[in-house]
């Protein structure tokens, strides 16, 4: 699964599939958006 853009609503939904195992792959266009998914895990 990959998402494009993690701001309001991409964050929540992105964080949610990775806490159910799935593999994930992200990309935003700012880098700072990134951050929580990559401190997340």
């Amino acid at each position: 699964m990959g998402f494009i853009g993690l701001g309001d609503q991409g964050l929540p939904m992105a964080t949610a599939i990775a806490e159910a195992g799935f593999p994930l792959h992200t990309w935003a266009r700012r880098p700072a958006a990134v951050r929580p998914h990559r401190s997340a895990g």
